[in-house]
Order: C-alpha cells, then structure tokens, then sequence
C-alpha cells in the first residue's frame, strides 16, 4: 500500500485512494481543481475564452457538484440528470479523484498569465508542490475527527494564488448581482468556514435549463433559494421561541396542554385566532421544506396569517382597553396580559408574513 508521504503524482495518489470510500476520492478531486480555480476564472474573463464552450458558470457549477457529491451519496441529492463526470466517477473514483489532482498540477503551467500575476508579487511554488497539499488533504481523512471541507483550501500555507484571485474577485465584483454568491462561496472555501450545505445542494440541483439561461438567470434562483431557506429557518426559529415557556405566571395544571404558554388566560376568540396562526406557521414549514413548494399554497398562508392577525388585533384592542380599566381582569392573571401584548407586538412575525407573500408572488 501506497503511504501518503510517498503519493507525489497521479498514480500513487490512485493507489493511496483505492481503499477509500467514493466520497472521500471526491473530495480529494474537488480540492485539488479549487486550488487552481482563480487561474481558470481569469482565463475566462479574457476575449479568447469567450469563444469556448467552458465558461466561469459551467465550472462553478461543476464544483458546485463535485462538492455536495463528496459530502452525500448520488442517491440522497437526487440530481434531476445523470452527470457524465460522475458516472465515471462511480465507475473508478480513486482515478477519477487522481486525474483531477494532475489536472490540476497542468493547470498551473497552463495559464502563463496568471502565473505570471502570482510571481509579481511571489515567486511560484513549483509545479509540483500542488502534490504537498494533496498530502495534507488525504492525511486529514485519515483523522475521523476532521472534516476536510472545514480545513483551509491551501491548509497552513499562503495561498500562492491569492494575487490571481484579488484580481478576480475585482472584476466579479462590478457585477455583484450576479457573482456575489460565487465570490462569497469562494472565500468561504479558502478559508475552511462552515458551509451552507442545505443551500449548496439545492444549487447543486438547479435545473440544466436555468444554467443554460446564463448566470442572471441562475443568480435569481439562487437568491430564491435562499430566500426558502431563510423562511423555513426563521419559520422554525419563531416556532421553538414560541413553545419556549416564557411567563411564570401558568401552574403546572394550566401549562398541561398544548397550547402556547399564555393562551389558557387569553379569551377564546383570540386564544383561537393565535392556535390557528400557529397552524398555518406550521404548514408553511411543510411546503418550505420541499424542493418545489406550491407557491399559491404559501400565498395564501401568507394571507389567511395576515388576516387573522388584523383581526387578532382589532379585538384586542377592544379586550385590552377595557383590561386597563378594570385592572386586567377582562383577560384573566397579569402574565396572559403580557403573553398578549408580546403576540400582538411581534413585529418578527409581520416581517416574516411579508417575506412569504413576496417569496410566493
């Protein structure tokens, strides 16, 4: 067997990666050609790229792939289509994985410019070094207690690039709307941060036909997923917060129910105008949920919420004045006052209605 302190080119790196599991020789391969993304981003850029097939999008959303296919099996992404890199890559990873880390080691002396930007201000590792972090990539696997997307791309060494991606980064940024994402997503991979693995694998699942509309249509898409993400989370967050017993003020007899603490001293209309808001939270987690929520479902939980708050509203503010007057006693213990008055003034709630009927319109 192949030690990693002797895997110094394509085929011993095959060797080494024989005995490991398909998506650990993904993510070797995926690594190694993010290393050297920045060169093919600025090739990309230039006039006589532009008359090739291979564009900044088509790249990223390979590596888009390649990344959340390293992380769950085939089978638990769903793609909607068979890929051919990954049919192959099912066939053979470990050569798979190895050809992508040569490719990547050509990849530097291929892009002569870019080379020479990254010399500007340092001199080149040689060619070969590319293999150094390779090591450092296959001696993570082996500590169970690492996760490799968490390290830093180029681990504990200066990312020989960075110049070339500085360049880049520039340039993607006159047009934020569309490679914001990118930029972003990027820089959180140099840097080993915590991915957004819900939202990379929807990317990863974006319909072929809106990839070949082009990078505004697929920017737009991806603002949308996240917008679903986004809604589901806080959707969850504001029901954990909600079941979450803040008030002292209920008995262990009056707190033996199902309801939000609060609603036992609330009056009956309102308790259920709240219950029912609360429902329809709860179905709108279930279509968020989803890959493809029936958005005139959303829509119109958007707008049953809104209704039944207003109305929620315009009662209470006849319950409550008349509480004032006559000492709270009208909507029962002082608790279910303040357990109204926090309902009624949730302007997180309002915020996040407004955001689910732009998201479904």
């Amino acid at each position: 067997m192949v030690e990693i302190a002797d895997i110094k080119d394509r085929d011993s790196l095959k060797d080494w990666l024989e005995d490991r599991s398909k998506e650990e020789c993904i993510q070797i391969a995926t690594r190694a050609a993010l290393r050297v993304l920045p060169l093919f981003w600025e090739w990309s850029l230039t006039e006589p790229a532009k008359t090739h097939d291979l564009a900044t999008l088509a790249a990223l959303r390979c590596f888009s792939i390649s990344r959340i296919t390293g992380q769950y099996s085939i089978r638990e992404i769903a793609f909607p289509a068979a890929d051919a890199f990954f049919a192959a890559a099912a066939r053979s990873p470990a050569a798979a994985a190895a050809k992508s880390a040569a490719d990547a080691v050509l990849a530097r002396a291929a892009f002569p410019a870019a080379r020479a930007a990254a010399a500007a201000d340092k001199a080149a590792r040689p060619i070969a070094a590319i293999f150094e972090f390779v090591r450092s990539d296959c001696l993570a696997l082996t500590q169970t207690e690492t996760k490799l997307a968490s390290l830093p791309l180029w681990h504990d060494a200066e990312n020989p690039l960075q110049c070339v991606w500085r360049e880049v980064k520039k340039g993607a940024s006159e047009q934020p709307e569309i490679w914001a994402y990118w930029i972003q997503w990027y820089e959180d991979i140099l840097a080993g941060n915590t991915a957004n693995w819900p939202l990379e694998q929807k990317i990863a699942r974006i319909d072929s036909k809106v990839w070949d509309l082009g990078p505004v249509a697929v920017s737009e898409e991806i603002r949308r997923l996240q917008e679903q993400i986004d809604l589901l989370n806080e959707a969850r967050a504001m029901r954990e917060e909600n079941e979450r017993p803040k008030y002292s003020f209920a008995d262990a007899k009056t707190r033996s129910h199902n309801m939000p603490p609060g609603l036992v001293d609330a009056p009956k209309p309102m308790r259920r105008e709240i219950i029912f808001i609360w429902e329809q939270i709860e179905d709108a987690e279930t279509e968020l949920v989803k890959s493809k929520p029936d958005m005139r479902r959303l829509r119109m939980i958007g707008l049953a919420i809104r209704q039944s708050f207003s109305a929620l509203t315009q009662y209470a503010s006849k319950i409550l004045d008349q509480a004032i007057v006559a000492g709270a006693k009208a909507i029962g213990a002082g608790g279910g006052t303040l357990a109204l008055d926090h309902f009624l003034n949730n302007r997180r709630l309002l915020a996040w209605v407004e955001r689910l009927l732009q998201f479904a319109s």
